[in-house]
């Protein structure tokens, strides 16, 4: 969004409903972890799994705690 410059996301589906017509990223989002571990800090929704999984890796490549903020549903 051009409000915010500094803003980006990125959405990965597991198991997109509609495979044939879905164009963003696939799999688990921990596959696709390495491209963003510059960014300064992290927003993430999804399972619990899902968190504890992208959390316990962003952290060993030393994002701060802090830095990693997320939603549960």
């Amino acid at each position: 969004h051009t409000k915010y410059s500094n803003f980006t996301y990125t959405v990965t589906l597991s198991q997109p409903t509609a495979p044939e017509t879905w164009t963003g990223l696939r799999g688990r989002v921990t596959e696709h972890l390495q491209k963003y571990f510059e960014s300064q800090k992290f927003c993430l929704c999804g399972s619990a799994a899902m968190i504890k999984d992208v959390r316990e890796i962003l952290i060993k490549y030393g994002v701060e705690a802090k830095a990693i903020h997320f939603e549960v549903f």
